[in-house]
């Protein structure tokens, strides 16, 4: 497909008015000298995906954002933008696909674990297309991850993720779309790997290689 008829919907997930979506709080000997305490996930996402905007301006690929605000937007909101923006889309005959940017964290009590851990792309719809979608982001992370010594969760893996099924009304839309979780914001040695300028390089180049390689593909 050419890219001058693609455009990449990118949607930052949660809002500063997210409640609990933060890491524990950050050992303070071990970040002594920064000012950080929590790891957001608003903010860490808002990152990427203004990285990513640099990069797809870069490879004049054209890209919309589906929740610009800082405070949260709720799933239903998200969703009937994403219907309007791909309809619109469709309008000039343009082919659209969602990618909706997260940290991961396991559930009960907030406190730092070492049992979750990894990093994982899937959506709560199972079709040919969002299977084709995943697989690109699967491929673009092992080859970014490899040097890092970083696990890729499995589909199986992934399932148990009960979270990524309230997305299911993105759907609707009938476009591609993926959830990437970027590692556990409870896990420390991810959360120290995230809030690296290096580990951010490598978030944002997993989804960049993956976007291309499903251009590419088509």
């Amino acid at each position: 497909m050419n890219k001058e008829n693609f455009i990449v919907i990118l949607d930052n997930s949660h809002g500063i008015t997210t409640a609990g979506h933060h890491s524990p709080l950050l050992p303070k000997e071990k970040y002594k000298n920064s000012n950080l305490t929590f790891l957001y996930e608003y903010e860490f996402s808002r990152t990427i995906v203004e990285g990513l905007e640099e990069e797809l301006v870069n490879r004049n690929i054209e890209y919309e954002i589906l929740s610009p605000e800082i405070r949260d937007v709720e799933l239903l909101t998200r969703a009937n933008r994403l219907q309007t923006l791909v309809y619109n889309a469709k309008q000039e005959d343009k082919e659209c696909i969602l990618i909706s940017v997260h940290l991961n964290i396991c559930p009960g009590d907030l406190k730092w674990q070492d049992t979750f851990y990894g990093w994982c792309v899937s959506s709560p719809i199972k079709n040919e297309a969002n299977d084709k979608l995943i697989n690109c982001f699967n491929e673009a992370a092992k080859e970014v991850l490899s040097k890092y010594n970083k696990v890729i969760l499995t589909d199986d893996d992934i399932n148990e993720i009960a979270w990524f099924n309230n997305y299911k009304m993105f759907g609707k839309a009938d476009i591609p779309f993926i959830l990437t979780a970027n590692f556990y914001m409870d896990n420390l040695n991810e959360v120290d790997f995230l809030l690296s300028e290096e580990g951010k390089r490598a978030i944002i180049d997993i989804h960049i290689k993956g976007i291309e390689k499903y251009i590419n593909s088509k």
